[in-house]
């Protein structure tokens, strides 16, 4: 429900009324630790003791993760997760432990994860290995550490957004134990401050958000080990919406409280086995993840969606000679959907702006839908002689529900020149089903197919020195079967959805990296990229939503001594694209009545209509706006500096305590992220944007002004 959710509810509430949360986490995607795992691509790089250092990057708020914003190629989509390479945050798959997540940053913006666990990242934009399948655009697969073999011990850490404790311990001398739980503070502070905002969306509760992580590895003996993990979190938001926002405006039936609550709760048990020299290994899953998505909102709207999801995974991997190396699995995948839905559902095309619910059709669904795949893969990693190396792989995924199957075939070649130079190419075909709301049957298109992308990237990796890398790497995404809206005005409405869309995305990024030395580390990471979509039943070609051209992230961290260390941060982006309106239409006013008050809902009685005629009195004569050519017109460019100072006092055994201080957006830049058509004139701008008509009233969404930060971590 994904694109349901964004539309009518992330839109509508949660940007206008969370934009300075999203917008910190924008930012936040300057830590170093992704860098790490991005320059290694197919290789894993732990977190070690010896990097820590890296949490202390300006802006990350000890997240590591965010670094997954720092990359070249990445931005931020409306809802606040990654767009790799123009492709949607929707066209992403997420895993934990090598099992697919819904979600891995809280509303926020801060990761799922207390920041001690995350063994490893790895951040796959492009031709992505064939052991990830149902994914177009990029793969996020985060490994969470074993418990430490170390006596008992318990870390304390608070910030402004989470507190949080960790436990862990040895339990045995081949077992040990971890256990985390964080939880927002926010709402424990005076809500009675909390009045209506610019945007008519007052925020009866803060959000309260959760997470914890459960792990026990039982070491069986020197081959065999067992791991049993649970993990968990959860988002709840409370809200009202009333006639000053700009949506109630042109749809009355939004107004009223809005109820907002997204989670999950996993368990898992690992199997892990290795050879005594360890050229053969597997890894059995067994997983049982509960994810839901409750929403409440307006005139008695509802949509829920509550998933109980089993999944079973095996990996083998076996050095079968000197010069192959054989990997393959399988995986099966059945969830079970209970659907709950009693909502407008927008019909606005992905090439139109006009998400406007007011003319919307209000759909009832009550059903359950069970929902089957069984992945399969193989990779032989193929040394040719000491400088060439050819992997060739497949991966193979069946979609029960849409009654298809996908073969892909992955390929890459790597070119050792000497130890400090390496050149690569990189083929994949890759497939991804369709969102759920969009193919089940009262809502979408059954008959949909799944969404294609092919993707080829070549690059380049030299090291300068000890300390210093260079990476340039030059890709190209074809896009086919793009899933898009079907208009009320056309033919086959009824069906909502086609395949009817296709698309490309094509750059060049560059990355250079400083390791520690010399008291100081830092990176800068430049993009040069376009994307574009193409309606197929118009004709119509127009630039991708997240198209950015331009991406640049720097990064700088000095050791002063012992204790501190600061660092700084620069982000530059060019401004998001948007649809002006040119003017507006007045065909379609239309005066609220009593007797239709009444009749819209009926267990108010007549007070309760007299009392909704008075609230929308002010309704009268709002007009529908006319738009452009979609997205024809850019957002001023995006900057921002952060900076941080940290200080660490470490103890024996491996205790410590550390303060920090973050300076967001440091020189207080006023970056717009967005224009809206205001019809309820909150704040018009003094100016009119390019590409609007004059006297169209326009409101502005503005990203965070300067915002200290503070937090402290304690182990004992």
């Amino acid at each position: 429900m994904e694109a349901f959710k964004l539309t009518v509810f992330g839109l509508l509430f949660l940007t206008p009324a969370l934009a300075a949360a999203e917008n910190e986490r924008a930012k936040s995607g300057t830590l170093e630790e992704v860098i790490v795992t991005g320059l290694k691509r197919q290789d894993t790089t732990k977190i070690s003791e010896e990097s820590r250092q890296l949490f202390s990057i300006a802006g990350a708020a000890d997240d590591p993760l965010q670094a997954i914003y720092s990359l070249p190629g990445v931005t931020f989509s409306s809802g606040g997760e990654p767009v790799i390479r123009g492709s949607g945050a929707e066209d992403n798959i997420y895993y934990i432990d090598s099992i697919p997540a819904e979600y891995l940053f809280h509303v926020f913006g801060n990761s799922i994860f207390n920041k001690n666990l995350i063994q490893r990242f790895e951040l796959y934009s492009g031709a992505f290995p064939s052991r990830y399948g149902n994914a177009t655009g990029g793969v996020i697969d985060v490994t969470l550490r074993d418990p430490r073999h170390e006596e008992f011990s318990t870390t304390i850490s608070a910030s402004f957004l989470l507190t949080g404790v960790l436990f862990e311990g040895q339990l045995s001398e081949n077992s040990a134990f971890y256990a985390s739980y964080r939880r927002s503070l926010l709402d424990q502070f005076d809500t009675d401050s909390l009045t209506e905002d610019e945007d008519g969306v007052s925020i009866t509760d803060f959000p309260v958000a959760q997470d914890y992580q459960v792990k026990y590895r039982w070491d069986v003996n020197r081959k065999n080990s067992l791991s049993f993990i649970a993990a968990g979190a959860e988002d709840d938001l409370q809200a009202e919406a009333d006639s000053n926002n700009d949506y109630v405006a042109r749809d009355p039936d939004l107004a009223g409280p809005l109820s907002y609550d997204q989670g999950f709760h996993s368990q898992s048990v690992v199997w892990s086995w290795s050879s005594d020299s360890s050229v053969k290994e597997a890894n059995l899953i067994v997983s049982h993840i509960d994810e839901f998505l409750n929403l409440d909102y307006g005139n008695e709207q509802t949509v829920n969606t509550p998933a109980d999801r089993y999944v079973i995974r095996f990996d083998y991997g076996q050095a079968v000679s000197d010069k192959h190396h054989l990997t393959f699995g399988v995986n099966t995948s059945t969830s079970k959907y209970d659907f709950e839905i009693a909502a407008k559902i927008p019909t606005c095309s992905d090439f139109e702006s006009d998400c406007s619910t007011a003319d919307a059709e209000f759909i009832t669904l009550n059903d359950e839908v069970t929902v089957k795949t069984k992945d399969a893969y193989i990779e032989d990693v193929i040394s040719l002689n000491t400088k060439h190396t050819v992997t060739v792989a497949a991966h193979y995924t069946s979609y029960d529900y849409l009654e298809t199957s996908q073969i892909e075939p992955r390929l890459r070649w790597e070119y050792q020149a000497n130890d400090n130079l390496k050149s690569y190419a990189a083929f994949g075909m890759h497939s991804q089903s369709p969102e759920l709301a969009e193919i089940i049957d009262g809502v979408g298109n059954a008959n949909l197919d799944v969404e294609k992308a092919k993707h080829l990237v070549l690059g380049l990796e030299k090291f300068l020195s000890v300390d210093w890398l260079f990476r340039a790497e030059l890709y190209y995404k074809q896009l086919s079967d793009v899933v898009i809206n079907i208009q009320p005005s056309e033919p086959d409405f009824a069906e909502r959805y086609s395949n009817d869309a296709e698309g490309n995305a094509y750059g060049i990024e560059f990355f250079l990296k400083k390791e520690l030395s010399d008291k100081w580390y830092g990176w800068a990471a430049l993009s040069f990229g376009k994307t574009e979509r193409k309606d197929l039943r118009s004709g119509d070609t127009s630039p991708f939503e997240y198209d950015k051209p331009v991406i640049f992230n720097i990064a700088v961290n000095y050791q002063l001594n012992d204790f501190w260390n600061v660092g700084a941060t620069w982000t530059y982006q060019s401004g998001a694209l948007y649809t002006p309106v040119v003017g507006l239409d007045t065909s379609n006013q239309t005066s609220p009545n009593l007797l239709e008050l009444l009749l819209q809902n009926p267990a108010g009685g007549l007070l309760g209509a007299i009392t909704d005629l008075l609230d929308q009195v002010n309704l009268i004569g709002v007009a529908d706006p006319i738009y452009g050519r979609f997205n024809s017109e850019r957002l001023p460019d995006y900057h921002r500096l952060d900076l941080r100072a940290e200080y660490t006092k470490p103890s024996e055994n491996g205790r410590y305590w550390k303060f920090y201080i973050d300076v967001l957006n440091a020189y207080d830049q006023d970056n717009v992220e967005g224009y809206e058509y205001s019809p309820t004139d909150r704040e018009p701008l003094s100016y009119t944007p390019a590409g609007y008509g004059e006297n169209i009233p326009v409101a502005a969404e503005h990203g965070i002004g300067i915002f200290p930060s503070l937090g402290f971590e304690v182990r004992y």
